[in-house]
Formats: C-alpha cells, sequence, structure tokens
C-alpha cells in the first residue's frame, strides 16, 4: 500500500483540537501565503492540468473566499500538506470568509428556487 504525503485527517482534527496553538500557527501561514500571491488561477473546466488562455482566468483573494466551493481553483500552491488538509477537510474557509468579509448574503431568488425544486421533486 502506498503510503500518501498527506496527514491522516482524523490525527490531525484531534491535534487541532487538543492543540489551539497549531490551529493558528495553521491557520496564520495559509493567511501569509495566500495574501503574499496577488493572483490565483480559476480553471473553467474544472481541471487543473488543463491550462489554456480559453480555461484560465486571474482571480484574486476575495474571489477564492467568495467562490471556493463553486469554483477550481489553485488555492492550494506553496501549502504544506497540513495546511491543505486543514482547508480542504474543515469548515476553515468558512470561517476565514465571515471574519474578512461578513457573513454571506443569502439571494432570495436562489432559495425561492431551491425551496420550489425540492417540493415539485416530492
Amino acid at each position: 500500500m502506498e503510503s500518501s504525503s498527506y496527514p491522516n485527517v482524523n490525527t490531525l482534527l484531534i491535534r487541532l483540537k487538543a492543540n489551539r496553538r497549531l490551529l493558528e500557527k495553521l491557520s496564520w501561514r495559509i493567511i501569509d501565503v495566500w495574501n503574499s500571491r496577488s493572483l490565483f488561477l480559476r480553471f473553467l473546466d474544472g481541471d487543473k492540468t488543463h491550462v489554456s488562455r480559453r480555461n484560465v482566468r486571474l482571480c484574486t483573494l476575495r474571489d477564492v473566499l467568495v467562490h471556493f466551493d463553486e469554483w477550481t481553483i489553485d488555492w492550494e500552491r506553496d501549502l504544506t500538506a497540513e495546511e491543505i488538509e486543514l482547508v480542504s477537510t474543515t469548515n476553515w474557509v468558512d470561517s476565514v470568509r465571515a471574519f474578512h468579509l461578513g457573513p454571506v448574503p443569502i439571494v432570495t431568488s436562489d432559495l425561492r428556487y431551491r425551496v420550489t425544486t425540492r417540493c415539485d421533486d416530492d
């Protein structure tokens, strides 16, 4: 069985709960790395290996935070395996987004569509 370069998720979460300093250290390191990058790459087709003018767009850190769950972005670049694991397996980005940008507004037209769609499916 091949060994992964990523830490075990459960082990990382246990370490973070036991050691708030580790969480702070990882969080500030991620924020520092992201702040040092002026731009990120967004891959329109969702494939990070498909690098072409038609498929790649530049986006800002604000774009990354707002569209983290919807877009495919090269946010992992320059992060350690532990930092990538923290961002991808917890609600870390939601917390950072809320802290920096405030609560994300709910678009009522989207909510109405989702509720209507769910009711019609039954």
